[in-house]
């Protein structure tokens, strides 16, 4: 690793091939290049991560694919399953692959999974922005060994949301597939609470639907943002390049290994989830959960919801009132992951709360932008959203959340959608919880 190898080409019988590379050519230079006569019969293009190949037949019936935003979200998609993984380089088992991809876009649909070689000709031309299927596709490359048998078409799918959160955005997950919505999957912050309030038993072992398999590991994934990057990580170090293997070859050990670490890492006793899934866990992690001593999973009361749209120059506010009919109860405003805003309450904290989440532009494009957060209780002053602090002069809570264009200089000109997902919390009864929702329209 690290090391550099000299190498010479040699010259003799070789002939100069058009090659596309992303950052160096441009759209102008795709017009152009879509429509040369190749020595290879092929079309071939770079994005610094892939390399891909169409034949010219579907090179010159894309001459009109917007190829720079093409091989920005497939160069984005692989930095994005990077981090679902966990691979942050933090030490040599935890460094993405350095190895590039093959891509090709005449043969579908395939992937020789770990080898980096994929088929993705779902369409007649080199499409300008893919779906689910290239998203699929790309993930059977980075699916994680903690997966155990018979979940090879199941995880790989984890990807696939994950693509489709960084291109698309807080959107109807039926844009993502139209098979999500009927397994009951959505972009719920509290989705595991969620599923165990609805009372719903399922069948995950002998399940045959893949989206509905998929959508206990979704759960998961939206409720506990962290978690599968933890997992990631601690699969690699617990079977340290096979030297732990015989611990982890059998789909029991799997499992096991998998609701147990699931439970550490998220913070809570999964057994109901697990066991109201339908998933066999043995009676041995069982009891590893229990003498963790976590809290159970928090179950949504209700949902609230106020969209924030913002246009022009000047600071844009929205206030959203949260019922509150005992002055008792403490209840502040926190989030699933700090990459948004606090996760934790407390009593009392003056000022604003900075607050952070993704948007996406007409091209797909995501982006972070600032917010800024306070909470009234009552007749009394503001405090920070996460302070629980009650009033004597009154309980209803008055949640304001603003944008201002001087916390996003750096977003460029354009119209961005997304959404701010928060939890209401009890600062004296933490099992009760509400989500609260801020649809974003943004236009600069």
């Amino acid at each position: 690793m690290d090391t550099a190898v000299p190498m010479q080409i040699l010259s003799g019988g070789s002939q100069r091939h058009p090659l596309f590379i992303f950052g160096l050519n441009s759209q102008s230079d795709w017009a152009d290049f879509t429509q040369q006569t190749t020595p290879s019969g092929f079309g071939v293009f770079f994005d610094g991560r892939t390399r891909y190949a169409a034949s010219q037949k579907k090179m010159r019936a894309s001459a009109n694919t917007n190829i720079q935003q093409t091989l920005r979200e497939n160069l984005l998609r692989t930095i994005s399953y990077d981090k679902l993984n966990g691979l942050d380089g933090s030490s040599a088992l935890h460094q993405p692959v350095r190895s590039l991809f093959m891509v090709s876009y005449d043969a579908c649909c395939y992937a020789s999974s770990g080898s980096g070689k994929l088929a993705i000709g779902f369409e007649s031309t080199v499409p300008t922005t893919h779906g689910w299927g290239a998203w699929h596709e790309y993930g059977h490359q980075y699916q994680m060994g903690w997966s155990w048998g018979g979940l090879s078409e199941v995880t790989v799918n984890l990807y696939s949301l994950a693509a489709c959160y960084k291109q698309l955005g807080h959107v109807d997950v039926n844009r993502c597939h139209p098979n999500l919505p009927p397994m009951g999957f959505s972009w719920d912050q509290q989705a595991v609470g969620s599923f165990l309030k609805s009372g719903q038993s399922q069948h995950f072992d002998t399940e045959t639907n893949v989206f509905r398999r998929l959508t206990m590991f979704g759960q998961l994934m939206t409720t506990y943002p962290e978690l599968y990057p933890a997992l990631g990580k601690a699969y690699r170090e617990a079977y340290n390049r096979g030297a732990n293997k015989a611990a982890l070859d059998a789909s029991q050990e799997k499992i096991d290994w998998f609701v147990t670490n699931a439970s550490h890492f998220s913070g809570h006793d999964l057994r109901e989830f697990f066991t109201r899934w339908g998933l066999g866990y043995s009676a041995a992690a069982g009891e590893q959960i229990a003498a963790m001593k976590l809290p159970a999973p928090t179950q949504p009361a209700t949902t609230y919801e106020k969209p924030l749209v913002h246009s022009g120059s000047t600071p844009t506010t929205v206030s959203l009132q949260i019922d509150n009919d005992n002055q008792a109860h403490g209840i502040g405003l926190i989030a699933n992951t700090a990459k948004i805003g606090p996760t934790n309450l407390v009593w009392s904290q003056n000022g604003d709360t900075t607050l952070h989440t993704q948007v996406v532009d007409a091209q797909n494009r995501p982006f972070t932008v600032t917010l800024r957060g306070k909470k009234l209780t009552g007749g009394c002053a503001y405090h920070s959203i996460n302070s629980a602090v009650t009033c004597a002069l009154g309980s209803d809570i008055h949640l304001s959340i603003m944008y201002y264009p001087e916390d996003n200089t750096a977003l460029p000109a354009g119209e961005y959608h997304g959404t701010l997902p928060l939890i209401a919390s009890d600062w004296h009864d933490p099992s009760w919880t509400a989500n609260v929702n801020f649809p974003l329209t943004i236009t600069k």
